[in-house]
């Protein structure tokens, strides 16, 4: 009866072991916040998401909603930014915990060493999407705001161009002949040039989205 009982305590201990080793393995196994250069590396909205909902950054139904609907991927996930996300319609909340999900992939990327192709932003060299999305959202509000008077041309008034820049981003930011240029189609951006146009078009972009606001509760 003794050795029944050993036996017994035996077989039950090792079920134990066999418990505590198996959860062990699951919660090594759980996926962690995934790194910059992993997200980075994420080429379609859907494999983004998924990854997203695997790494617990508290992200909701409504946030993801947002990613596909802009077809965000994950270059252009890390990209975001609250003004960004507010300019094209998003409310508060979901542009909030969707830049504070992409901070807690950064913070924990912060002590590595990354990969000098992803810095914590992306190089503007690498990226001709992100350039032409910029050029043509500038076009656009140089079109409707920065003509000279009907009947004249259809040139750009330069002049009230460039000092509405300069009064956005401070003096002497950017040259008139690289506003211009950019406009035309004949040059790019460099690093210095580009957060400051960008600077510009997310301002020119809140005031609109604004003005639409309070025309719409006047209706």
């Amino acid at each position: 009866m003794d050795n029944y009982y050993k036996l017994g305590e035996t077989e039950t201990e090792t079920k134990d072991h066999e418990n505590e080793t198996i959860m062990s393995s699951v919660q090594i196994s759980l996926p962690s916040i995934p790194s910059v250069e992993e997200i980075g590396n994420i080429t379609s909205t859907k494999d983004l998401i998924y990854r997203l909902k695997q790494s617990n950054l508290g992200l909701t139904e409504n946030d993801f909603d947002v990613l596909k609907y802009h077809k965000i991927i994950g270059r252009t996930f890390l990209m975001l930014t609250e003004e960004k996300l507010e300019s094209r319609g998003v409310k508060l909340g979901p542009a909030l915990n969707i830049i504070y999900s992409i901070n807690k992939i950064r913070d924990r990327n912060s002590s590595l060493t990354l990969d000098p192709s992803l810095p914590t932003r992306m190089s503007v060299d690498d990226d001709q999407d992100e350039i032409d999305i910029l050029r043509e959202d500038f076009r656009e509000i140089v079109n409707e705001k920065f003509r000279i008077a009907s009947g004249l041309s259809s040139k750009v008034n330069l002049s009230l161009l460039v000092k509405d820049v300069y009064r956005v981003c401070g003096e002497d930011t950017i040259s008139a002949k690289t506003l211009r240029d950019f406009y035309s189609y004949k040059t790019n951006l460099s690093k210095h040039t580009y957060p400051i146009i960008e600077r510009w078009v997310e301002h020119k972009k809140r005031i609109n989205n604004r003005n639409n606001r309070r025309y719409k509760t006047w209706f």
